[in-house]
């Protein structure tokens, strides 16, 4: 069957996820651009930049890494997280701090 635009978009970022730990460069770079390119949320955009620059991580991708981290600063304090949270997300992508796979 068919399925509508709006529900393909409830499971991209799903997909990206598996994507991501099958470190499956295209396809998870494909669902990065339809969840960023269609999806009004802010925090799933955050969270498909968040799941593009571990995926770059993973794979070496410094530059990219490097890029999707300043997208990542950039966001950040739009997320409506605490104080706390903000510094352990600020900090991870800084280097510091323990690897959170997922932000939601």
């Amino acid at each position: 069957d068919h399925f509508s635009e709006e529900e393909q978009q409830l499971v991209y970022p799903n997909l990206m996820n598996a994507s991501v730990m099958l470190k499956d460069k295209a396809l998870s770079i494909e669902l990065f651009e339809k969840i960023k390119n269609h999806n009004k949320e802010v925090a799933q955009v955050f969270n498909a930049w968040w799941l593009k620059w571990l995926l770059h991580t993973k794979l070496g991708d410094h530059l990219e890494a490097e890029t999707c981290k300043d997208e990542l600063l950039n966001q950040l304090p739009h997320q409506g997280y605490n104080d706390f949270t903000l510094e352990r997300l600020k900090n991870r992508l800084l280097g510091k701090g323990e690897l959170h796979h997922n932000v939601l």
